[in-house]
């Protein structure tokens, strides 16, 4: 079963934040800073899953250009990341493998792209 997830990525102001006892940097300079996105078009997260629990995750999505790019989905408490090389700008689905979740224990989902 295959549940999906519409999503939308989108540029925002940049800036630093820590966790825990991560120290918080401060950004050089100050004002709004120009961010290109690595996709254009929508995102859409699918889950792949055996019985109900989720193995694997689908995520389909439109590359800004042609490149190496590293995907990472977070759902729930799990993380999973893959790297793929695009050699254009057509719409794409790539598989991230998640460790085996629980569906129930899924409240959250996000997907960062990362054009490396």
């Amino acid at each position: 079963m295959v549940l999906m997830i519409a999503g939308m990525i989108s540029t925002v102001d940049v800036y630093a934040a820590g966790l825990g006892s991560t120290a918080t940097k401060t950004l050089a300079c100050s004002g709004y800073k120009s961010v290109s996105a690595p996709n254009t078009g929508w995102v859409t997260l699918g889950y792949v899953t055996a019985g109900k629990v989720v193995t694997r995750t689908k995520v389909a999505w439109f590359p800004a250009s042609a490149g190496n790019y590293d995907i990472t989905v977070e759902a729930g408490c799990t993380t999973g990341t893959t790297n793929i090389s695009s050699c254009g700008t057509v719409a794409r689905i790539d598989t991230v493998t998640i460790s085996s979740t629980d569906a129930n224990a899924i409240f959250t989902a996000k997907v960062v792209i990362f054009q490396s």
